[in-house]
C-alpha cells in the first residue's frame, strides 16, 4: 500500500508545459488516482455508453481544471511532444504493480502508474490516461507498448495526469477513493440538524429568492482538510445566484468536522452535498 501522501508538483520534463508528478484524485505518485470519462468529472461505479453524460457546460468538462486549480488535462499536441521528447521506462514493483518512469530531455522524470482503465463495468488490460477532447494515450499490457489516440470512444473510466504552465512545489493532494468519507458528527443527518437550527436563527431566507417564490436544491462541495476545517467551497449545482451565495456563506461558518482516511492515514478530501431550500420548511 502507498499510503504516503505527497504534495502536488509540477515537474519540469524540458517541455512546454509542466507535468504533474501524480495523478488527478492521488494523494501520492504511485497512486492511480480517480477514473474518468472523457468531459466528465464524476467518479462511477462503471463506464458505458449507458450513463455517458458529458458535462454540459463546456468550461467544466476538464477533470483536472475542476479539482484541482492551475491545472488542465493536456492538449493532443502536449501529449504528442510527451511520446516524442521522452523516453519510457516499464517496470514492475515487488508487489506486482507496473509503472513506468517517463524521463524528459533535460533528465527530470515522472513516475505513471500503469493500473488499466474501464470499459462498460470491467477493468481493461489496457492502461488509458485520458486528455482533453477525448485524446490520450494507452498502454498495452499484453504487447507492452503505448499507443497515443486523437480519437476515441469517450465514455471508458481512464485516468488524468494534468499539466500546468505554473511553477507548483507544494499543493495539498485531495483524495477521492477513500475508506472512511469525512462526517459531519455522525453524519449527514446531524448536519441537517445543525443546518435546520442555525439558519432559522436569521429568520431570513434568502429575500430575492423568497419574493420570486425560487427553491430548490443546491449541490456544494467543499474541501474537508486534516485538521476538520472547510476551505475551498464551490457550487456544483445553481438554484440560482441568491441560494447559492447564501449556501456558500453557510458551509464556511460550519465547525470543523471528522476528516476523512486513506489507508488510514487523515486526509484532505472534496465532499459533496446537496442542500434543500425551501420556503415553508424555513418558516416552520
Amino acid at each position: 500500500m502507498y499510503a504516503q501522501t505527497e504534495p502536488i508538483q509540477s515537474i519540469d520534463l524540458g517541455l512546454s508545459i509542466r507535468w504533474a508528478n501524480m495523478n488527478v484524485g492521488a494523494t501520492n505518485a504511485k497512486d492511480p488516482g480517480g477514473y474518468y470519462a472523457n468531459m466528465e468529472t464524476r467518479l462511477k461505479t462503471s463506464y458505458g455508453k449507458y450513463n455517458y453524460f458529458p458535462e454540459s457546460d463546456v468550461s467544466k468538462r476538464d477533470v483536472a481544471l475542476t479539482k484541482w486549480k492551475y491545472w488542465r488535462m493536456p492538449t493532443a499536441s502536449e501529449i504528442d511532444e510527451l511520446f516524442e521528447k521522452c523516453s519510457f521506462e516499464v517496470y514492475k514493483e515487488s508487489d506486482g504493480k507496473t509503472f513506468c518512469k517517463v524521463t524528459g530531455p533535460n533528465g527530470n522524470h515522472i513516475v505513471l502508474p500503469l493500473a488499466g482503465h474501464y470499459d462498460e463495468g470491467h477493468e481493461s488490460v489496457l492502461t488509458r490516461y485520458n486528455g482533453q477532447k477525448c485524446n490520450g494515450f494507452i498502454y498495452d499490457h499484453d504487447s507492452k507498448r503505448f499507443r497515443v489516440y486523437h480519437i476515441s470512444e469517450g465514455y471508458m473510466g481512464g485516468m488524468v495526469r494534468a499539466v500546468t504552465p505554473h511553477k507548483i512545489t507544494n499543493q495539498e493532494p485531495i483524495a477521492e477513493h477513500v475508506e472512511d468519507l469525512p462526517r459531519y458528527n455522525r453524519g449527514e443527518s446531524s448536519f441537517y440538524e445543525w443546518w435546520m437550527p442555525e439558519y432559522r436563527k436569521r429568520r431570513i431566507y434568502p429575500p430575492y429568492a423568497e419574493e420570486n417564490g425560487i427553491e430548490g436544491v443546491v449541490v456544494v462541495s467543499f474541501i474537508v482538510e486534516a485538521d476538520g476545517s472547510l476551505s475551498d467551497v464551490r457550487v456544483e449545482k445553481s438554484v440560482h445566484e441568491s441560494i447559492d451565495e447564501d449556501a456558500v456563506r453557510m458551509i464556511t461558518k460550519m465547525p470543523k468536522w471528522k476528516p476523512g482516511r486513506k489507508d488510514g492515514n487523515v486526509v484532505p478530501i472534496r465532499y459533496t452535498l446537496p442542500i434543500k431550500y425551501d420556503i415553508r420548511e424555513f418558516y416552520k
